[in-house]
C-alpha cells in the first residue's frame, strides 16, 4: 500500500475505492482547509498560530515541537519559491510523513515542478484531475 499525500484541492472521489482495495492510503494536514475522507493526519512543518484550519482534534498527541520545520522545508522551498507558504508546507509534510505520491490541483506551484521534488523528495507528483489514471496504474504497480 502506497502512502498519498493529498492537498487541499488533491481529492478525488476514486481515492476511496483504492483504499477500499487495499492499495492507497491517504494523509493530509489542513494547512488551509479540512478534508473529509482522510486516513492519516501529517505533522506539520513550520506552523504557525492560526496558521491553518487544525483542530484540536487533528493536534490530538502532538507537541509544539512537532510541528516545527521539517528537514526539506527549505530545500522545497528553494525549488517552488519560499512565498507558496502552503505548497512548501503540504510538500515537507509529506516528504517527513513517508508519502510515496502527492495528488494536487496545483498545476502552477507543484506540479510543474514535480520532476526536480521527485528528484529531491522521491515523491511522485500527479495533477489530480488529468493524471488520475496515471495515479491509479502507480498505485498497481506499487502493490506488485
Amino acid at each position: 500500500m502506497i502512502k498519498v499525500y493529498v492537498d487541499t484541492g488533491g481529492e478525488m472521489p476514486g481515492l476511496k475505492h483504492l483504499r477500499a482495495r487495499g492499495l492507497a492510503g491517504s494523509v493530509h494536514f489542513p494547512y488551509e482547509q479540512r478534508l473529509k475522507r482522510i486516513d492519516t493526519t501529517a505533522k506539520p512543518s513550520n506552523l504557525s498560530w492560526g496558521g491553518s484550519a487544525a483542530s484540536h482534534a487533528d493536534l490530538a498527541g502532538m507537541s509544539w515541537s512537532d510541528t516545527g520545520e521539517k528537514p526539506m522545508h527549505a530545500a522545497i522551498a528553494k525549488v517552488i519559491g519560499a512565498h507558496n507558504v502552503a505548497d512548501v508546507q503540504h510538500l515537507a509534510s509529506a516528504h517527513a510523513a513517508g508519502c510515496d505520491a502527492m495528488l494536487t490541483s496545483d498545476k502552477g506551484d507543484i506540479w510543474r515542478h514535480r520532476d526536480e521534488l521527485h528528484a529531491l523528495l522521491g515523491i511522485r507528483v500527479f495533477h489530480s484531475a488529468s493524471e488520475w489514471p496515471d495515479f491509479v496504474v502507480f498505485c498497481e504497480n506499487s502493490a506488485s
